[in-house]
């Protein structure tokens, strides 16, 4: 049995939370998994009336993702420039599975995602993000957890011999980051927390050789934009 990752270890204490929506969550959660201060994601349903909601009934919900994150390495202002970027705040989606919307538990956060919001239809009318305080929200089933980390046997297979069980995969630190490199994702800070996330030198080799792949593709696309 493998000792639990250092970096799941380095994220102890009372982290803040948020819920976001705006496409498939298993892309969101790679997004959100790759930030240095993100604690932890967690697919869900969230937003709508019906009971119970599953990927092939959702109803009224919408898909999205639950972000824990200490506010003292990842500010909110961070993290909706994280949000704005993942998606275009401007279309509209008529289908409410994959809506723009950010869901608040604080007070705080609602003012600060206002003004955000305010000052984008300033500059350019138009934003079709929703801001919502939480309601009830639904646990996305456990086979639409970390999706890209699953897809990869041999990286799961690691990870299941740390953590023994799925659901101590899902809520680790470690599987966030892995699974938001694998879901084509990528940050900075990442080049140094791989090494801590407790996988082999292999393996921490693939990632890195991913990560790089995963950034120059995104300076490629933004260079075709400009």
């Amino acid at each position: 049995m493998r000792n639990i990752p250092p970096i799941d270890s380095s994220y102890i204490g009372d982290a803040e939370t948020l819920i976001f929506s705006s496409g498939p969550f298993w892309d969101l959660e790679a997004v959100f998994g790759v930030l240095k201060g993100v604690v932890s994601t967690h697919a869900l349903y969230i937003g709508g009336m019906a009971e119970d909601p599953t990927f092939e009934r959702i109803g009224d919900h919408s898909e999205a993702v639950r972000v824990d994150f200490f506010s003292s390495l990842i500010d909110f202002s961070s993290l909706l420039d994280v949000f704005f970027a993942s998606h275009d705040p401007y279309s509209l989606t008529l289908d409410r599975r994959y809506a723009s919307t950010i869901f608040y538990f604080m007070p705080h956060h609602l003012a600060q995602a206002s003004e955000r919001i305010e000052r984008m239809n300033k500059d350019h009318p138009g934003v079709q993000t929703s801001i919502y305080p939480v309601t009830a929200s639904y646990s996305a089933e456990t086979h639409n957890q970390k999706h890209y980390l699953f897809q990869s046997r041999l990286l799961s297979a690691e990870f299941h011999e740390i953590y023994k069980t799925r659901e101590n995969i899902i809520n680790s630190t470690a599987a966030a980051r892995v699974n938001g490199i694998l879901g084509g994702a990528w940050s900075e800070s990442l080049y140094d927390e791989i090494s801590l996330c407790g996988l082999s030198p292999e393996s921490e080799k693939y990632l890195k050789e991913r990560l790089s792949d995963n950034m120059n593709k995104e300076k490629a696309q933004n260079h075709e934009i400009y």
